[in-house]
């Protein structure tokens, strides 16, 4: 009997190619993983960037918690706060989160600042505006307008210069030292209003760490949050479990469907359990089938047990 041959080895190449392809794999999720990161940095930025536009007042503070957060936070009447868990909308330490919250939008004014300041730098780069020409922009726009009122107006008008194409155009085309200059000035004192409001900013985003600038954000936010307690657990055909929400839908084979926690549903309660459809209960199965050999009447006390849940 002639000998089993044995498996033949796979080449160099192929075995290198087949070993790398976990390592790919490795690299492909890293990939992925940075390209997400990226996202989430650009959506930050461009979100401080709007922020930062927002008034310096408690009111303006109220606004920057609901951008941040409004959309992980609800607020009732009769029970208070409510908070998104990623399954559920809970009350469970709901208003410590609340305050938390808080304490990172006043903390995020800071960053709001840096937003201000990086687009200051971006103009500067782009015009190469020096140090110098800022401080000596702000100089002589404090000696022009003197007044906080007379400023209040300069900025606006030098602001809507600075960014109008036909007040550029014009300036380009007339080619003239006196409107190249004028037009130069109008970019310096853009980037000194955008540090000086980043200055005012930080400033403000430190004096609202005060626990009386903080407390009412709590207050105020919650009529922009407001759900009546009625639209809470609306819907009795939703049964919420650890890995989704089962509902009912009739156009659906079985009529059940099976969904991911979606915080538009309202919901307020879970079961502790995971829903598998593929699962079976041999236990209750063979009972039954012992207490009820009938396939009819099992099926029927079937769904009668399952009336009697509603």
């Amino acid at each position: 009997m002639s000998a089993q041959n044995p498996e033949p080895s796979r080449s160099g190449a192929a075995a290198d190619i087949e070993g790398s392809s976990g390592a790919g794999g490795i690299v492909d999720d890293e990939a992925a993983a940075e390209q997400r990161h990226r996202e989430q940095e650009l959506k930050r930025e461009a979100l401080n960037r709007e922020l930062a536009r927002l008034p310096m007042t408690d009111l303006g503070n109220v606004e920057r918690f609901r951008k941040r957060f409004g959309d992980q936070f609800k607020w009732s009447k009769a029970l208070g706060w409510f908070f998104w868990d990623g399954k559920r909308w809970s009350r469970d330490g709901a208003e410590a989160r609340v305050r938390i919250a808080s304490h990172e939008t006043v903390r995020a004014i800071q960053d709001e600042a840096k937003a201000l300041r990086d687009i200051a730098l971006g103009l500067s780069q782009e015009h190469d505006i020096v140090p110098g020409e800022i401080a000596k922009a702000r100089k002589d726009f404090e000696k022009q307008y003197k007044t906080k009122k007379d400023q209040a107006a300069g900025r606006l008008q030098l602001v809507h210069d600075a960014d109008d194409p036909d007040v550029a155009a014009k300036a380009e085309k007339k080619r003239k030292a006196k409107a190249d200059k004028e037009a130069r000035f109008k970019r310096v004192i853009k980037v000194l209003f955008l540090h000086m409001d980043a200055g005012a900013l930080a400033d403000w985003g430190k004096a609202s760490e005060m626990n009386s600038k903080m407390t009412p954000i709590d207050g105020h936010a919650a009529p922009y949050l407001a759900t009546q307690i009625e639209a809470f657990d609306a819907d009795p055909w939703m049964i919420n479990v650890n890995n989704g929400t089962l509902f009912v839908d009739k156009a659906l084979p079985g009529m059940i469907g099976f969904k991911p926690h979606d915080p538009t549903d309202l919901i307020t309660k879970i079961s502790p359990v995971n829903y598998d459809p593929r699962a079976g209960c041999p236990v209750f199965d063979a009972f039954l089938k012992r207490a009820q050999p009938d396939e009819d009447n099992r099926r029927f006390v079937i769904d009668w047990l399952g009336y009697s849940l509603a």
